[in-house]
């Protein structure tokens, strides 16, 4: 894989969710096939989506925004966009930019679906 390659691959955990497992840089040579991609999944997807980004090196401020806009879009539709395994300079990158405050985190991907379990249960009782 080149620095202008990025390797996403696309799994369903649940009939409700999609993950997204991105390796990689993501960066403005990177960005169209980020773009593509999302926009390939996430109107057949569920509401909520795992952006796993345990093998991604480096984010940009573009990407992020990218991220920013998907987050804002899946909420519109009543879901939930997640990011985990995030490391190093992207998990700074993250912490710097206070990302936090709109979109949530989880260090891993299994912990990212306990709290889509858990907050799947916490509906069903509502």
């Amino acid at each position: 894989m080149t620095d202008f390659d990025i390797f996403i691959q696309v799994e369903t955990p649940t009939p409700e969710s999609v993950l997204l497992r991105i390796q990689g840089r993501l960066y403005m040579a990177t960005l169209p096939r980020l773009e593509e991609q999302f926009e390939a999944v996430i109107p057949k997807c569920g509401k909520k989506v795992i952006l796993d980004l345990s093998d991604t090196t480096y984010i940009s401020s573009n990407c992020w925004s990218v991220f920013l806009i998907l987050a804002r879009r899946v909420k519109s539709m009543g879901g939930i966009l997640l990011l985990s395994g995030m490391k190093g300079e992207v998990l700074n990158a993250y912490e710097l930019l206070e990302l936090r405050i709109l979109i949530q985190s989880f260090p891993n991907v299994s912990a990212a679906l306990s709290f889509l379990r858990s907050a799947e249960k916490t509906e069903t009782k509502a």
